[in-house]
């Protein structure tokens, strides 16, 4: 992408029907300051995952980014076993390694126990387990951003796999059963602060971004 100022070239999966999404790099501003615990990590490495087969590739992009290469394949079974999550969707890195929002629980179907978020070294790749520590009546997922000098998570929510994977459900749609909360966390007790239902008229709460001007307060 020239607006980013990188030309990766085209990689050939291993695998079909992984249904790649969203990538994320392995290091980025909010982990590489000096206050945080990583600030030497070298920004290489492509994370990408699979939302369909649960799969993530470790994509790396040097020694130029037109010779990118997998160096890493994470398997659905190692993601389900280390996390209890599966069909991983965002990517973003942060103070304690690499965040990875997932849309499914446990279960070939996803539908056992809530979805979330799990954290990644920023190095080695190796899935360190889930990030939260209490989901409170929190089940579904999507996005999620954080505002670190306030010590806050947001996360908002979509479906279960099977209301989004062939398309959406009319008669969930119409019986409100997609997602339609923000959550707000305690980042450093990774425990549910506040929960915001937006409505009948507002389900599926998706995509999250963070402020411009963090250091002000919006009201």
């Amino acid at each position: 992408s020239p607006r980013y100022g990188t030309v990766v070239h085209k990689v050939e999966l291993p695998h079909k029907g992984d249904e790649l999404h969203h990538f994320g790099w392995n290091a980025c501003s909010s982990m590489l300051c000096p206050l945080s615990g990583h600030p030497f990590t070298e920004r290489r490495y492509l994370v990408v995952p699979g939302m369909s087969s649960s799969r993530i590739y470790i994509i790396d992009t040097k020694p130029h980014p037109t010779q990118a290469r997998i160096t890493k394949v994470i398997e659905p079974e190692e993601l389900m076993r280390k996390t209890g999550y599966s069909r991983p969707h965002t990517i973003h890195c942060g103070p304690e390694g690499i965040y990875v929002s997932c849309l499914g629980g446990k279960g070939e179907k996803g539908d056992q126990g809530p979805a979330g978020v799990f954290i990644m070294d920023c190095e080695t790749f190796e899935i360190l387990g889930p990030w939260e520590m209490d989901h409170g009546d929190q089940v579904l997922a999507y996005d999620f951003w954080w505002h670190l000098p306030e010590n806050v998570m947001v996360s908002s929510e979509w479906g279960r796999p099977a209301q989004f994977e062939n398309g959406l459900v009319p008669d969930d749609l119409l019986g409100n059963r997609y997602g339609h909360r923000l959550h707000f966390w305690d980042m450093s007790r990774r425990r549910i602060m506040q929960s915001v239902d937006l409505g009948a008229n507002h389900q599926m709460v998706l995509e999250l971004r963070p402020a411009h001007e963090p250091t002000r307060t919006y009201g």
